[in-house]
């Protein structure tokens, strides 16, 4: 684990206090820890962590775009602890835009195996990137959003046009390009196939 940074968020400084020390005993590095969005929204370029672990208060204080913008922004992956309950609302807001979750109260090993899923998955996303880099920039994008529509075809049983029209209905009302989306449907994938 050495050299992965860290960056814990939560409202409950106990909470932050018991991941901090799973993570630590485990060879991770945490580079910071934040009791609000605020904080962490202007700090985390600074930072340069490769994961965000974030409670599910300091979403709702802040939206679900918080952490959609942590993941753009920040081009590290979002890891969400919630009680189960939470967990079930943040998946429906964030329909379009899944984000690894795990439930509180936080086990450890539960803990340990959503960090490793998150950050091998953001790994894959990142190689994805990589083997279509040497590619004219729109033919790359265009690779991306075709394995993108793929899962969507797959998971929702629609045709590809359909998926086509759910990434560009979500790229209009985020007003981010298609591709970006693409790898957050990549991404949110590659972590539920790990998980499951």
């Amino acid at each position: 684990m050495l050299g992965i940074r860290i960056i814990i968020a939560s409202q409950d400084m106990r909470e932050r206090k018991r991941i901090k020390e799973i993570l630590f005993q485990n060879g991770y590095n945490i580079v910071a820890e934040y009791g609000d969005g605020n904080s962490l929204l202007r700090s985390v370029h600074q930072l340069e962590p490769n994961l965000i672990i974030i409670e599910e208060n300091i979403l709702f204080d802040n939206g679900l775009e918080l952490a959609k913008s942590l993941q753009e922004n920040a081009r590290c992956p979002v890891l969400i602890f919630a009680h189960h309950l939470a967990a079930e609302k943040i998946q429906l807001l964030g329909e379009d835009w899944s984000f690894p979750l795990i439930n509180k109260p936080i086990e450890e090993n539960e803990l340990l195996q959503g960090v490793k899923n998150t950050l091998s998955s953001y790994e894959e996303l990142f190689k994805l990137n990589k083997s279509v880099a040497h590619l004219p920039r729109a033919e790359a994008e265009k690779i991306l959003i075709g394995k993108a529509k793929l899962l969507l075809m797959e998971r929702h049983k629609i045709s590809e046009e359909e998926a086509y029209r759910k990434i560009q209905k979500v790229s209009m009302i985020k007003r981010k390009p298609k591709h970006i989306i693409a790898e957050a449907i990549i991404l949110s994938y590659i972590y539920c196939y790990k998980k499951n």
